[in-house]
């Protein structure tokens, strides 16, 4: 920008706004089939003694249009409120100042990224062997024992035991069961935990993934997961195999997604596709 020399002096600043008003003008034109309705409305109502007028509800279409036209951004842009700025030029003394703090200040001064010395540092990475083997590694928060497993009631060793081990026959969980109980009660605490698929019972879905928790692989919610799952366990119901490439276009998850919830009740076999892990159980249900 070229500056006047000091010689010259301003006498006054105009602002000047570009006015297109001609486009509402051209909206305005278009009949409103609205109006024509009202019109032929208030043509075949009866002429009363009383009228009582009321303003005309603004449609929601009618909004639209007022809030896109130029009269309407013309009005917000005279309601902006002007923000006063000083300005200082290349050479003025504030503005030296703020360019200087974008350079070091200490050009001679050695910054050390790691605080400890280097032997330290390597002794931080690679600990002594006795310190190694004195500390016991810690067990991951889905580990459990059968010690543990059997000190608990019957119900919540069916669910634990359904729930590590994700699918299990009838036989397994009564061999399992510690003390033995009665078929019976097994058969009802079962069914609380787990659904019958091939024969064999299959942890619930809910069970796998409880409400808030969210997939390894994408940020798929257990609600959405839950209902792949059993999609996946229905179609067990009907066939032995499945197509992963099927329960992907049903269940829009990802690859990732899908791998990990077939894998948890079947294999994959060459040329047949994925098929469930246990036999059918016929003895189990014939019974």
């Amino acid at each position: 920008m070229s500056c006047p020399p000091k010689s010259v002096f301003f006498e006054g600043v105009i602002q000047l706004r570009p006015s297109f008003e001609y486009l509402d003008r051209s909206k305005e034109k278009k009949p409103d089939t609205n109006d024509e309705g009202d019109s032929q409305d208030e043509d075949e109502e009866k002429p009363t003694a009383l009228l009582v007028r009321f303003a005309k509800k603004e449609t929601d279409h009618a909004k639209a249009q007022r809030l896109l036209s130029y009269q309407h951004m013309q009005k917000q842009m005279a309601e902006e409120p002007w923000t006063d700025v000083n300005y200082f030029g290349i050479n003025h003394a504030k503005s030296v100042d703020e360019r200087n703090l974008l350079f070091c200040q200490e050009m001679n001064t050695e910054v050390l990224e790691f605080d400890p010395s280097s032997s330290n540092y390597v002794e931080r990475l690679m600990p002594s062997t006795a310190e190694t083997s004195s500390a016991s590694s810690p067990q991951p928060s889905n580990f459990t024992t059968m010690a543990h497993v059997r000190k608990l009631d019957i119900i919540d060793q069916v669910k634990t035991l359904l729930i590590h081990a994700k699918l299990m026959s009838f036989s397994e969980i009564c061999s399992v069961l510690h003390p033995p109980a009665n078929e019976q009660t097994v058969l009802k605490c079962i069914q609380q935990h787990a659904v019958l698929v091939q024969g064999s019972w299959v942890v619930k879905s809910e069970l796998v993934y409880p409400k808030g928790k969210t997939s390894a692989f994408s940020c798929s919610t257990s609600e959405t997961l839950c209902r792949a799952r059993d999609y996946i366990l229905y179609r067990f119901t009907q066939s032995r195999t499945i197509q992963r490439n099927d329960i992907i276009s049903m269940v829009k998850l990802t690859e990732n997604d899908v791998n990990d919830l077939i894998q948890q009740v079947a294999t994959r076999s060459v040329n047949v596709g994925w098929e469930f892990k246990l036999p059918y159980d016929e003895n189990f249900v014939q019974r």
